[in-house]
């Protein structure tokens, strides 16, 4: 949180403001209101841009696989305040880049917060980038989340409900107070399939 701090704070966004005293702010340009909270996308191609010219990282290589992460971030014990950040991983590269973050007090509305994201990333598929004037293609994209976060981000119901399972459509049954699933495979979720809930 503190890197994503610091981030903002290079980039004249009004931490303080925004981020501790949100519902009483004046919004900066690069800070959006989304419901229940505010919101700035930094970018990716920014990022990936940021990166190579602070790193010495091998440039020779043509393709790029990122891994994005999302999660909540509680600011406070005593408060439903939190942090919604969205960082990407170049190649299992150990340093994750800020691309985005939320900060309200109830999770970002899904289509609204992913928007960006979605968009940048279908144009970073079909077209690449430029660095440093060598041409890189985003070959594989993979979404790194935890069983309450990757639920959210698939928009299914969560892993604790009988119809949790993110790979199949099975049905769990109610055992001793737990949601349990048949080891039996059930018909597999398609796109279609998420598509219709």
């Amino acid at each position: 949180m503190i890197d994503l701090l610091k981030f903002m704070t290079d980039r004249n966004v009004d931490v303080p403001r925004s981020f501790y005293k949100f519902d009483k702010m004046s919004t900066p340009a690069d800070v959006s209101e989304l419901t229940g909270g505010v919101y700035s996308y930094f970018g990716l191609k920014s990022a990936i841009e940021s990166f190579f010219q602070h790193t010495s990282w091998d440039l020779s290589l043509e393709s790029l696989q990122v891994s994005i992460n999302i999660d909540g971030l509680p600011l406070w014990k005593s408060s439903v305040v939190s942090a919604w950040p969205i960082l990407a991983i170049l190649n299992f590269h150990e340093q994750p880049l800020p691309i985005a973050v939320f900060c309200g007090a109830s999770k970002p509305n899904l289509n609204d917060f992913l928007a960006d994201l979605i968009n940048e990333l279908h144009e970073l598929q079909l077209h690449g980038m430029y660095v440093k004037g060598k041409h890189l293609k985003i070959t594989k994209i993979i979404f790194v989340c935890d069983a309450v976060a990757r639920s959210y981000v698939q928009a299914i119901k969560s892993h604790t409900s009988k119809e949790g399972c993110g790979n199949c459509r099975c049905t769990g049954e109610i055992r001793e107070h737990r949601v349990s699933f048949p080891t039996a495979v059930s018909e597999l979720r398609s796109d279609l399939s998420y598509s219709r809930g």
